[in-house]
């Protein structure tokens, strides 16, 4: 089955928003996601992702821009 992986991104990173929690220096989320997606989501800056044993990801200030704008685009009510 094929899908629209830019679609599914833009969901985990929705998600993300939902369980970050701040280091006082960084913003990390916690993971239990596929690699391949978190290797795309590296690919466009939006985490730092160090090893595949890791329970959680750094996310970068545009990823939390990108998490927040798709948390209320897909997951807020805004009906």
């Amino acid at each position: 089955m094929e899908y629209d992986t830019k679609k599914v991104d833009e969901l985990v990173l929705a998600l993300m928003a939902l369980n970050t929690f701040d280091d006082g220096q960084t913003t990390r989320a916690w993971i239990r996601f596929d690699e391949s997606l978190l290797e795309r989501l590296q690919q466009q800056n939006y985490i730092r992702h160090s090893t595949p044993q890791a329970k959680s990801v750094l996310i970068t200030d545009e990823g939390r821009a990108r998490a927040q704008e798709y948390f209320k685009k897909h997951i807020l009510d805004n009906g």
